[in-house]
């Protein structure tokens, strides 16, 4: 069974690669007449991307982005479909061409492995290819970290110029298979690197986490590659975060935050900083997808109970697999002081140390909320501001700042 999906995976490459080279043709090779930054990594990408496209915009530059969250040009969004990070071969050349069209002059594209792996992004001229971090993610698909990581590397190797985070424990491993391009570095302590932490901090900075700041740190070594005459003495309180990456949905008298956060990592860079700034109970809504890759699972549950005090266990896209299954293999990872509480004991139990299974996500998010006290934060995430949920009959809407909002109203 494994050979044949390898072989019906690679078949389908295979028809993306034609699909790829016919779109260039069609739409006559639009990368050629554009500044084009690829933006890869396991986490950090959209928010990389979003920040990149910003900084261009605020600074007075004609730019498009291409990223989870939509398409953007002229102030205009357009969505790109549900769980798509990098379009079609066809799509993508088509929105490059619209950049053309209305004498855009750099487009910020976000780019998934799968997006290099099935030669969406082929025959695109990237002036910069950044890459945030690899770590355990998606291995359902490449089947270990060397070929993840070996696919990351393939938007690196298609790039004049490479931004890369000194941090990320695969750096010399990238550095020696990246050749003939200039590298530039970005980290938060190490002196060694092209752009330090120290370089930028200020006021608006020290309130980004410290993920973010690495992200921001790539973002600026990006522009400053493209054009070196521009202008970076902005005011970094003009930045936002992408929706759905650290929403505050409300503040006092306890917090309600919305994040896209899926991944091992992605956890361990954002519930350290949330558990240091919360005075009360830190409570983590979340799940993991279904028929994706299972053994980031324990670790996440793992990560999550280091640092919260009551975990709520929900749906995320279960795409037909069984959610107690999904639940379990989180739960496996979970610190042993952790016990699981049933909703007909709640009332009985003191909730520190907890982790409860509400199968609904909404009923979840809704008692979250209601369960919250002051100097609490509560936590969801996985699915950020994503239109869609799957579990298992297709794309159903749905969409978790809606659902806690109506909730806090």
């Amino acid at each position: 069974m494994t050979e044949i999906r390898s072989l019906v995976r690679h078949l389908k490459n295979i028809a993306h690669f034609a699909l790829a080279n016919i779109a260039i043709i069609y739409y006559g090779n639009p990368s050629k007449r554009l500044k084009i930054i690829g933006v890869t990594g396991t986490d950090g990408k959209t928010t990389t991307s979003n920040y990149i496209y910003q900084i261009l915009t605020l600074t007075g530059k004609r730019a498009t982005l291409i990223s989870t969250i939509g398409f953007f040009m002229d102030g205009k969004k357009s969505l790109l479909g549900s769980h798509v990070t990098t379009p079609s071969p066809f799509a993508l050349n088509k929105y490059l061409k619209m950049a053309v069209d209305a004498n855009v002059e750099y487009v910020v594209l976000e780019v998934s492995s799968h997006a290099i792996d099935q030669h969406r992004i082929f025959g695109i001229k990237f002036d910069v290819g950044i890459l945030t971090n690899v770590t355990k993610e998606h291995l359902d698909y490449h089947k270990n970290i060397e070929n993840y990581l070996n696919t990351k590397i393939k938007l690196l190797t298609a790039s004049s110029n490479v931004v890369l985070n000194s941090e990320d424990p695969f750096l010399h491993k990238i550095k020696s298979k990246v050749i003939n391009r200039n590298i530039l570095t970005y980290s938060l302590e190490n002196n060694l690197s092209d752009l330090k932490y120290k370089d930028i901090k200020n006021e608006a900075t020290e309130e980004l986490t410290d993920y973010n700041k690495k992200n921001l740190m790539a973002a600026l070594l990006a522009v400053r590659i493209l054009d070196k005459n521009i202008n970076l003495k902005i005011n970094f309180k003009m930045l936002e975060l992408p929706e759905g990456r650290l929403q505050y949905l409300k503040k006092t008298p306890y917090s309600v935050i919305i994040d896209f956060a899926h991944t091992p990592n992605a956890f361990e860079s954002l519930l350290p900083d949330l558990r240091s700034k919360t005075k009360g109970k830190l409570i983590h809504v979340f799940g993991s997808a279904g028929k994706r890759d299972k053994s980031k699972r324990p670790d996440m549950g793992r990560s999550s109970s280091k640092y919260s005090d009551v975990i709520i266990l929900t749906a995320e896209d279960t795409r037909g697999e069984n959610l107690h299954k999904i639940n379990s293999d989180i739960r496996a990872g979970m610190e042993k002081d952790f016990s699981l509480i049933s909703m007909q004991d709640i009332s009985k139990k003191n909730l520190v140390k907890s982790v409860i299974q509400i199968d609904d996500r909404k009923k979840a998010i809704e008692f979250a909320i209601k369960s919250a006290q002051a100097n609490d934060c509560v936590l969801i995430t996985g699915k950020g501001p994503e239109d869609s949920m799957n579990m298992g009959k297709g794309e159903i809407p749905w969409n978790d700042i809606d659902i806690a909002l109506k909730f806090l109203n």
